[in-house]
Parts: C-alpha cells; sequence; structure tokens
C-alpha cells in the first residue's frame, strides 16, 4: 500500500494511466512497473506517488488530514444537475444549510451555468444571485467558495464572506482574476475548459487527454504562485468537464 495524506491511512491500489490506458495497479505490480519504466517515467512515477502520500497543508484554514466534501449550490435555473431546484435566495440558502449539516465542509455557490450551451450571464445578475447566498451561509459560520470566472463577482463574494475562489478558466477567464485573488487572500480551485460553454463541444480536440489537462494545471498553477499566490492557497480540478468528449471525460476523471 501507499501512504494516503500521511502516515495513518493508505491506497491499496492505484489506477496508473499512460496515455489512452489505464490499469489497476496493486504495490507489487507497480513495483514491478516501476523496475521495467525508464529512468525518466520511473523518476516521475516515484514523485507523483510521493505528492499524494504527503500530508497536506490546511487549505483556506480547512485541515486536510481526511478528505472533504464540497456541497454545490447552483443558484440558477438552468445548470446541467439541478437548474431550477435552488434558484431563489431562500431554496439556495436552506440547500446549503442542509448540506453542511450533512457533512458538507465546504459550500460551493454558482451563479451562471456553465453547462454545453449555456448563454452567458451579465456580472450584475450573477451576483444578484449568488451574493445574498453568500453572506447568509458564510455568516452562517460556512466555509464558503464562489464558483465564477469574472474577477467583479469574485472581489463581491470575497467581501460578502467567501473564503474560495472556484473558477472553471482557472483565473484566465477575466484578466484582473489573478490579481483578485492574490490580494484577497482568498484561496482558488483552478478547473479546465476548453472555450466557452457555447463553444466548449464543438469538435474539443486533445492530442492525449490526460496530459494536456496535467500540462495545463500545471502551467496554471505555475501562474499562480509567479502572480504571488502561494502554493498552500491553490488546488487543481482536473476531474470531468463539459468540454470533453464522454470517453475523455472518462479518462480525466481517472487522471484525478
Amino acid at each position: 500500500a501507499w501512504p494516503l495524506l500521511g502516515p495513518e491511512r493508505a491506497f491499496a491500489a492505484i489506477d496508473v494511466t499512460t496515455g489512452t490506458t489505464t490499469a489497476l495497479m496493486t504495490r507489487p505490480a507497480y513495483d514491478n512497473a516501476l523496475v521495467c519504466a525508464s529512468p525518466l517515467t520511473g523518476r516521475a512515477m516515484d514523485e507523483a506517488i510521493a505528492a499524494l502520500g504527503k500530508e497536506r497543508a490546511a487549505f483556506a484554514g480547512l485541515d486536510l488530514a481526511t478528505p472533504r466534501i464540497m456541497g454545490i449550490v447552483n443558484v440558477t435555473p438552468d445548470s446541467f444537475s439541478d437548474g431550477g431546484h435552488y434558484a431563489e435566495t431562500d431554496a439556495a440558502i436552506a440547500h446549503g444549510r442542509r448540506l453542511r449539516e450533512e457533512g458538507a465542509a465546504i459550500l460551493d455557490i454558482g451563479g451562471e451555468s456553465t453547462r454545453p450551451g449555456a448563454a452567458p450571464l451579465a456580472p450584475e445578475a450573477e451576483m444578484a444571485r449568488v451574493i445574498p447566498v453568500i453572506r447568509a451561509l458564510a455568516g452562517d459560520g460556512a466555509l464558503v467558495s464562489v464558483d465564477t470566472r469574472r474577477a467583479v463577482v469574485m472581489r463581491a463574494a470575497i467581501e460578502a464572506g467567501a473564503r474560495i475562489v472556484n473558477d472553471v478558466t482557472a483565473l484566465t477567464g477575466d484578466a484582473d482574476s489573478l490579481g483578485v485573488v492574490r490580494d484577497s487572500g482568498a484561496s482558488v480551485v483552478l478547473m479546465h475548459m476548453l472555450g466557452d460553454p457555447q463553444t466548449m463541444q464543438k469538435d474539443p480536440t486533445y492530442s492525449d487527454v490526460v496530459e494536456d489537462i496535467r500540462a495545463y494545471l500545471t502551467a496554471r498553477a505555475a501562474a499562480c504562485r509567479a502572480a504571488g499566490i502561494a502554493s498552500e492557497r491553490i488546488a487543481v480540478d482536473p476531474g470531468d468537464r463539459k468540454s470533453t468528449r464522454l470517453n475523455s471525460s472518462h479518462l480525466g476523471i481517472s487522471y484525478a
């Protein structure tokens, strides 16, 4: 087994993805693959395992000694999963409180759908949806994340009590986003999306979906550090995005 987030927990098996091939490996199989690998590949494999196993610094004040759950509150009429259920302020607040009672450590509040084909929303409309919800839930003492790609919404959400910015564009969608996150002291979750919601399903192409997403998120994390955002304030989310085709999305999940 391999240690997970310190010495008290362990992986019994891991998925190892190379190109488009994913293999489930126990420790003996992994050790054998490591022996057969080139020195460069072997070093990369060891570095990846070491990174997964090391203890994590707190993120936005949250102890990461154990896995944590993020509860999603979509204050939208058209999100792909629950659009319309919590579009009203009171319903969204009640949903967030229920998620927290059920064990969510972070409440992620979004006001703009990024489902394929979704039309962009004016920042003023987005803020009208999310700011009252953020203010109420943060006022309860919840750790709140704002899901937005606009700097003006990030700034207003942080002022209302959000401590995490969760951006599908990895702080590339707005030229002011990096500065807002850096200067606020908020933490950030960097995500991946090709194009925008209106174009993401128009022939999304990767040469190697796992490597392409890994390289993109690595570069974005480096850009954040270069801008003055400390590593412990940065998280990456490489998982299933709507700008990947079905088989590509599955590969992204395997990599995550």
